[in-house]
């Protein structure tokens, strides 16, 4: 049960649509739920750097976090704030991401395969005219499955995003492309995780990861990445290295979180 633990963290990371950061480490209930269920509270904290290049700006950007989730049994609720320093085209910029909350349920399980659901929402409180913020609500439902056995453990998620409001006043920000910088999404889209990893401790995972996009009025964005996980007590770090493969403004970024359940 510790292998479907593991693949329900990852997978679970993954279903989030994860694009303020392309990174959403929340911890899921446990796999095997008892026939009492149990409750946990997870507190994280992350950090990310990275650089980027779109259609008109072009620069770097730094950023910190701070994600609390509640678990009981199958279900997960979250909430996880961002603020950022962004340059953009020679000027610096900072302020808060957009608020991102979330509900998930582990919905299925038969041996080392589990499979769920997830439900996101963005709210607009970053500044969408310096590239921190969508500027109007995210709707981000996903569902995700992964299979756990004793050499690998393999997941995915597909979901959908949807904005609510005025979709041209989305298109206006970036010059019709995905925004915002710090947040690359267009405002009708699928999206698409896929990783693997290898244990190589009791503790400690090594992984690789696909992640992007499918917007319905744009060009397809997709993101390769390196992962590192490891444990020790009550806590867990997650440190990713992503590059852009096609479309996406990320040039690089790396993530670091560690997160502590009480």
């Amino acid at each position: 049960m510790d292998r479907l633990r593991l693949a329900a963290v990852i997978v679970l990371a993954l279903a989030t649509p994860a694009y303020a950061d392309h990174e959403h480490h929340h911890h899921p209930p446990e796999v095997a739920a008892p026939v009492e269920p149990t409750s946990s509270l997870t507190a994280t904290i992350g950090a990310l750097a990275a650089s980027y290049e779109s259609r008109l700006y072009e620069g770097d950007y730094q950023g910190g976090s701070l994600g609390v989730a509640w678990a009981y049994g199958r279900f997960e609720v979250a909430a996880r704030g961002l603020a950022y320093q962004i340059e953009r085209n020679g000027r610096t910029y900072r302020g808060f991401g957009d608020l991102m909350v979330h509900g998930a349920v582990r919905a299925y399980e038969a041996g080392a395969f589990a499979a769920g659901g997830h439900l996101m929402v963005m709210a607009p409180t970053g500044d969408a005219m310096t590239g921190l913020g969508m500027g109007h609500w995210m709707l981000m439902p996903a569902a995700w499955a992964a299979y756990a056995q004793r050499f690998v453990t393999v997941s995915g998620a597909l979901g959908y995003a949807r904005g609510l409001g005025d979709e041209n006043a989305h298109a206006e920000h970036g010059g019709g492309g995905a925004w915002p910088l710090v947040d690359p999404m267009s405002f009708s889209e699928v999206t698409f995780d896929a990783m693997a990893m290898v244990p190589i401790a009791s503790s400690f995972a090594l992984g690789a990861r696909v992640l992007g996009a499918m917007p319905l009025d744009d060009d397809m964005r997709a993101i390769g990445a390196a992962r590192i996980s490891w444990r020790a007590g009550r806590l867990e770090t997650l440190a990713e290295a992503q590059a852009g493969i096609a479309g996406d403004p990320v040039k690089f970024r790396g993530l670091v979180s560690t997160s502590m359940t009480f």
